[in-house]
C-alpha cells in the first residue's frame, strides 16, 4: 500500500541484496534476512564484514546487522539489532521575527516492533495507483495502527482494538 513519499510502507520498503561469498557463511547464502534493516544501516553493517565486526570504530548512523546475518543459528535465535523505525516526523512551526519553534506534528509514523502508528495520516485514492500525475482523492487525516507481521499491506486498522499499543507508539514519538 502506498507510493514513494507517503508514510505507507509501499514508500519505504524495497527489496535488496548482499553478494558477498567471501564474507558470508555458506548456510547464510540465498536465505532471506527477517529483520528490520534501514538504508543508514548499510555502511555500518558492510564496515563490520569488511573489518571483521570493528565497525564500531567508525561514527556513522545506522546499526551493524553483521552478527544478525552471520550468525551460526536461525536468524529467529539472533536478538534483531533494530527493533525501531521512525518513519517520519512533520512539524508545523510558528515563526517570529526572531525565533522559529516546532508546535506541533502535523504527520508522523514511527514503527516499534510489529506495529506501526501514523498519525494524522490521509489516504490518497487515484483512479490509475502507477500514474503520480493523476489526481489524487484525500480522505480526511486519520491516525492509523498496523501489526505489520499480521497484516503486511496495511488493510486493518487496529487502532481501536489496541489503545494501549497506540499510547506506547505516540510515547516513543514525542522521544523524538
Amino acid at each position: 500500500r502506498g507510493e514513494k513519499a507517503t508514510l505507507w510502507e509501499g514508500g519505504h520498503r524495497v527489496p535488496a541484496f548482499l553478494h558477498a561469498p567471501t564474507l558470508l557463511p555458506p548456510h547464510r547464502r540465498n536465505t532471506t534476512y527477517p529483520h528490520l534493516f534501514d538504508a543508514t544501516d548499510w555502511a555500518p553493517t558492510l564496515l563490520a564484514g569488511a573489518l571483521g565486526g570493528a565497525a564500531g570504530v567508525y561514527a556513522c548512523d545506522g546499526v551493524n546487522h553483521w552478527d544478525a546475518l552471520a550468525c551460526e543459528g536461525a536468524y529467529s535465535s539472533y536478538a534483531p539489532p533494530r527493533t525501531e523505525f521512525l518513519y517520519d516526523i512533520m512539524y508545523l512551526y510558528k515563526a517570529t521575527r526572531t525565533t522559529t519553534i516546532a508546535i506541533d506534528w502535523v504527520q508522523a509514523a514511527i514503527r516499534v516492533g510489529d506495529w506501526k502508528y501514523m498519525s494524522n495520516v490521509q489516504l490518497c485514492a487515484r483512479s490509475t495507483p502507477r500514474n503520480l500525475s493523476t489526481p489524487c482523492a484525500l480522505s480526511s487525516a486519520q491516525d492509523w495502527l498496523f501489526n505489520l507481521t499480521a497484516d503486511p499491506y496495511e488493510q486493518h486498522n487496529v487502532l481501536e482494538e489496541f489503545p494501549s499499543v497506540r499510547e506506547q507508539l505516540i510515547l516513543r514519538l514525542e522521544a523524538y
